[in-house]
């Protein structure tokens, strides 16, 4: 790339080009976790909403939009990136019961190499769709819906379930008195999301390794499951399910609602 091409892309940022390989992720989450988009390589597609500010209603909505599906789109995980600080991001997540991470970007630097920040280190509004193979396969400076989003890229989407398909949630207390019973909790996060802060005891296990560590659990019932906010352990759950488990939960809201004892990384 010329040093005019360089410049230009500096001061002027534009979306990515679909088809394009995606520039590396690496930033902190409002409680601290750390998200390395090479723990999602090959294993989950990426949609980044890039916020310029929480105050904004209509940007608010968009959040609570693409939150709404947090569970329903199928290998996909959802992050919202800004250069607000963390404080702030677990203020709105709390305020407004968010369970997507939001990601603090400082100056907008990964926002800039993505295309999505102003001039000066500012996170601009926009969307960018990652694949599993850490191609740019969307991206675009207008708050795209998640229906539009799903129906442009064709992504599939989880049925509903049920009642008596349900696998019943249950919250921390309820966790608690289940593992003095003797029930196995099983975190699915990734290694870096596990590291940074765990219930202490729970068995780590990341979703994509469930299928092939079956052998490794001492029992098919009397599981609980537990991600960062629900969606991974269901899914792992019903992986449970489809091989005979019956007495199995999913702890509600995952490490992000979690009130009880928990291991975090030493700084």
């Amino acid at each position: 790339m010329s040093l005019t091409s360089i410049l230009k892309s500096f001061i002027w940022p534009s979306p990515l080009k679909s088809g394009q390989k995606a520039p590396r992720i690496s930033l902190t989450s409002q409680d601290g976790a750390w998200i390395k988009s090479e723990d999602y390589h090959e294993r989950w597609n990426m949609i980044l909403l890039f916020v310029h500010s929480l105050e904004d209603a209509t940007t608010v909505e968009w959040i609570k939009e693409y939150d709404r599906t947090y569970d329903t789109i199928l290998e996909s995980k959802i992050f919202i990136v800004t250069n607000i600080g963390t404080k702030s991001l677990r203020e709105f997540q709390d305020n407004n019961d968010i369970q997507i991470d939001l990601l603090y970007d400082p100056l907008s630097i990964e926002a800039r190499r993505m295309g999505m920040s102003h001039r000066r280190p500012m996170t601009k509004n926009g969307i960018v769709y990652i694949s599993k193979e850490q191609k740019v396969l969307y991206a675009t400076h207008t708050q795209t819906s998640a229906q539009e989003l799903i129906q442009t890229l064709g992504l599939d989407v989880r049925k509903e379930s049920t009642d008596e398909e349900a696998i019943p949630f249950i919250e921390t207390e309820e966790t608690m008195k289940k593992l003095k019973a003797g029930y196995i909790l099983i975190d699915v996060r990734t290694q870096s999301e596990y590291d940074a802060h765990h219930v202490p005891g729970s068995k780590h296990i990341p979703i994509d390794d469930l299928s092939a560590k079956l052998e490794s659990l001492s029992q098919q019932d009397r599981l609980i499951f537990i991600c960062q906010a629900g969606g991974r352990a269901y899914s792992a759950a019903e992986l449970m399910r489809s091989i005979g488990a019956q007495d199995i939960f999913v702890v509600e809201g995952g490490m992000s609602q979690w009130s009880g004892p928990q291991r975090n990384r030493i700084r």
